[in-house]
């Protein structure tokens, strides 16, 4: 939290703060925005470079513009989705993530990660209404048992069709359980064709990032965020 008697303390220490943590900059703790509250402050050049390299994302002048959106909870992502889908041409949706939106069209998801929030369900199911040209859904899947784990084939090749027909991506966490390795074809998939592509892809931070080490696509892209919940609040 942002006690402001501790970044006080810490602002006593210094006579100008620096922020460079772009990861954390989105967060108001007594660590950044406190700080900032005491003595004269500036962001630096991790920051910098960050706001840079994403402002691609904010002025979109390269279409098609597509995102491809994974990770676990609906809940954390479904303000980000809101903000993008009216700048965005498609949603490419998967892991806990298009289960959610898979549940709210009436698509029986198992003991999948999902949510069960009805007003969550009602949202998502008005946002399949409203954008049903733009969000674009798996319809084959990697199961353990009756939960969906990973994109299945024809989601793959159907994903690359999107992918090779834009000019920007941006892809933010991952669409399958990548740490297990029965269900990380999906994502390593997704990722070697986002690196064949040549097209500008952007990647932002978190599960995303821990992928393309895992799988050696490290320095492979356009542009690879530092954040993950900063990156997306920013955008």
């Amino acid at each position: 939290g942002n006690n402001l008697e501790l970044a006080k303390f810490w602002a006593s220490l210094g006579d100008v703060f620096i922020l460079d943590a772009f990861g954390s900059c989105h967060r108001a703790h007594a660590s950044t925005a406190g700080i900032a509250k005491f003595i004269p402050s500036c962001i630096g050049f991790l920051v910098e470079e960050e706001l840079n390299n994403l402002k691609d994302l904010i002025d979109i002048k390269k279409r098609p513009f597509t995102i491809m959106m994974g990770g676990a909870k609906i809940e954390d992502k479904l303000p980000i989705i809101k903000k993008l889908l009216p700048k965005c041409d498609c949603l490419l949706l998967g892991g806990g993530i298009a289960n959610s939106f898979l549940k709210a069209s009436g698509t029986d998801v198992g003991t999948s990660l999902a949510t069960n929030n009805i007003d969550l369900l009602n949202e998502l199911r008005l946002l399949l209404n409203t954008y049903k040209d733009k969000i674009i859904m798996p319809e084959d899947y990697v199961y353990d048992g009756s939960s969906i784990m990973d994109l299945g084939e024809k989601t793959i090749i159907k994903y690359a069709k999107y992918i090779y027909n834009s000019e920007l991506i941006f892809m933010n966490g991952s669409p399958g359980e990548f740490e297990d390795e029965r269900f990380n074809k999906g994502t390593k998939a997704i990722l070697e064709i986002l690196k064949n592509s040549n097209k500008e892809v952007i990647l932002g931070g978190g599960d995303t990032i821990n992928a393309t080490q895992k799988f050696g696509y490290k320095n492979a892209f356009y542009f690879q965020s530092s954040g993950g919940g900063a990156t997306l609040e920013y955008i």
